[in-house]
């Protein structure tokens, strides 16, 4: 995810010089999309511009405190049913330590979602509450991405506290674009595999263009879920690698062309630059990865599709909290 960043930011300096200099610091300070409505547990946290203020704080890439981000995957095209969000993370980012944490929640937990109560939906899984939302909102697609990544938020929120301060959605199936651009990714595959599109992925050294990228972060064969998201975290920490080493300035045209269609957030043009100067201060080797796991759900058979997760809500909680104090905003 942070790597993706790191790209962004290079699309936004290109659109900074676009504008002029009359333009550029409204532009640079406005949110790129529209925010999140949400119906928040307890008051956000101090906003970062107020933190900054502070003379005896001194954080890293010109901002303080921290930041909570949703980083949500939504894949319509080439996923397995049911469709929806395929990732979800929480990515706290904290400027003043420096460090980044990242916790993957399962496409299948299974959660109350008062949400969705005007569609009948109390209860549904994780990844399902994004489709659902999305299919139901009028108007134009980003707004329909936005009100679907709103409920995930909010679902997040209603069971666990847990109140991002930003969003990032990303389109799996036009992030392809973004990856031949830049040159495919080089991974080194654990394991060698078929997926459930009979795509196979030798094992060690290799380099995914665009479409093989897409297939490898979507693959639910083999390993369900849990490998798809293990799969995933081997691919952000491939991608940030990659453009911090590659020379990707010169595809900055390019890559302002797909970055529209391919994202979504309400991150401004500042935010988005001090989170790719953090994916320098913080190496790959540096950040921690975490996940919901199969230690802290239970299995349960639901419906034609594969099982749902029944989440141990007072176990996530204690461990969100053993992960370097991922703060739940709980007064």
């Amino acid at each position: 995810m942070k790597t993706i960043v790191s790209v962004v930011a290079l699309v936004v300096f290109a659109v900074l010089l676009a504008f002029g200099a009359f333009q550029l610091g409204q532009f640079y300070q406005r949110p790129l999309a529209e925010p999140l409505t949400l119906d928040r547990v307890s008051a956000a946290a101090e906003p970062v511009a107020n933190q900054a203020a502070q003379p005896q704080q001194k954080g890293k890439c010109g901002e303080t405190g921290q930041m909570l981000i949703l980083f949500t995957g939504a894949d319509f095209s080439g996923g397995v049913p049911p469709l929806g969000a395929d990732a979800v993370r929480i990515l706290k980012v904290d400027f003043d330590a420096p460090a980044i944490v990242s916790v993957a929640f399962p496409r299948d937990l299974w959660l109350q979602t008062p949400a969705l109560e005007d569609q009948d939906i109390l209860a549904t899984r994780l990844g399902l509450a994004y489709y659902f939302k999305k299919e139901a909102t009028l108007g134009a697609e980003k707004h329909r991405i936005t009100v679907a990544t709103g409920v995930v938020a909010q679902t997040l929120i209603d069971n666990f506290g847990l109140e991002p301060d930003k969003y990032f959605t990303l389109q799996l199936d036009n992030a392809a674009e973004m990856i031949d651009t830049i040159g495919g990714v080089p991974i080194n595959n654990p394991e060698a595999f078929t997926n459930e599109y009979d795509v196979t992925f030798p094992q060690g050294e290799q380099v995914l263009d665009g479409r093989l990228s897409s297939e490898f972060v979507r693959s639910y064969l083999p390993g369900k879920d849990e490998a798809r998201r293990a799969r995933q975290t081997l691919f952000a920490k491939a991608l940030q690698q990659k453009v911090i080493s590659a020379d990707v300035l010169v595809k900055v045209p390019e890559l302002i062309k797909q970055f529209d269609k391919a994202i979504v957030t309400d991150l401004s043009p500042k935010q988005l630059t001090a989170l790719a100067c953090m994916a320098n201060e913080v190496p790959t080797e540096a950040v921690e990865y975490y996940e919901i796991d199969d230690t802290l759900t239970t299995a349960r058979e639901v419906g034609e599709f594969d099982p749902v997760l029944d989440p141990h809500v007072q176990d996530i909680l204690a461990r969100l909290e053993e992960w370097r104090g991922v703060d739940l905003k709980i007064e």
